[in-house]
């Protein structure tokens, strides 16, 4: 299983470059079910912040896709952070 930072989710948004592309792909082989994935709470409110001050008009059109991504794994934020996958 992966561990996706909000890095992943940032660059498949608004990068157009070669890296965009390898998270643009990534992301659609989680969601085919071809690799499993996982992510923490933290990730959406970095996801936000960080689209937000780049491009804001993308910004809750891509929160509103990370808080609904298919057979992603969230793992809230605990004392024991970091856990296993």
């Amino acid at each position: 299983m992966l561990y996706l930072d909000a890095n992943v989710f940032i660059y498949a948004a608004i990068n157009t470059q070669e890296i965009g592309e390898k998270a643009r792909t990534l992301l659609l082989k989680i969601q085919q079910g071809d690799q499993k994935a996982a992510t923490s709470a933290l990730t959406f409110d970095e996801v936000f912040w960080s689209i937000k001050k780049r491009k804001p008009e993308l910004a809750s059109e891509t929160s509103y896709a990370l808080l609904n991504f298919p057979i992603l794994k969230s793992y809230p934020l605990t004392e024991n952070w970091p856990c296993r996958l």
